[in-house]
């Protein structure tokens, strides 16, 4: 089974406003690669289970399996979003989507920061697969606390590890620095991705392999 590989970052460490450096390298090279590492980890242990036909410890296996898994997918989603200016076109479909869903685009920037100021580990724009439509979900885990279906295409890593040597416990800050620094052209790449993939999807109402 091949390993995951820590993917670099898509912009200089250097090239965020309001988010240091210092903080990219720590969140990147140590908190990020540890995911990685960790999940390879899981794997490896998995698959020797597998040859073995020895499934003790299974469950602290996928647990581990899960947790990592789920850290590194929100956290190369995380970076990737990143290294632009935050200037919204209204002509890309991924605004269009969020002024029908709550009603502005304002309205939705209100309510996400809302969402990133509950949330202890990670706050997200995605994608239902049930309907389409843009919805928040709020996770304190990695790997805990959105519905099953929800794809998403814009996240927030609000734990202390990604502002607190910037702004210290002034998370309201960070998210200002997080919103400044979005790139909306690469967020809308990812919506219609996302948009495209889940059309005639299982989760799909009224679609006879709903699953759930």
């Amino acid at each position: 089974m091949p390993e995951h590989e820590v993917m670099p970052l898509p912009f200089a460490y250097d090239a965020l406003e309001g988010i240091s450096r210092r903080t990219l390298q720590l969140h990147h090279d140590l908190h990020y690669a540890a995911h990685v590492t960790a999940r390879n980890r899981a794997a490896a242990r998995l698959a020797a289970m597998r040859a073995s036909g020895d499934y003790e410890g299974l469950r602290e296996v996928l647990a581990a399996q899960a947790f990592h898994e789920s850290g590194e997918a929100l956290t190369e989603l995380f970076y990737a979003i990143l290294g632009g200016d935050g200037t919204t076109d209204d002509r890309l479909p991924v605004v269009a989507a969020l002024e029908r869903d709550f009603g502005s685009f304002d309205a939705w920037r209100r309510e996400f920061v809302e969402v990133a100021l509950a949330a202890r580990a990670w706050a997200l724009l995605c994608v239902d697969g049930d309907d389409g439509r843009l919805r928040h979900a709020l996770l304190d885990t990695h790997d805990a606390g959105s519905p099953w279906g929800f794809r998403p295409v814009l996240a927030a890593d609000v734990a202390e590890r990604a502002y607190y040597l910037d702004h210290a416990a002034d998370r309201s800050a960070y998210l200002d620095a997080f919103l400044r620094n979005l790139s909306w052209k690469k967020i809308d790449e990812i919506y219609g991705e996302v948009s495209a993939r889940d059309l005639g999807g299982p989760l799909r109402r009224g679609n006879t392999r709903r699953i759930l």
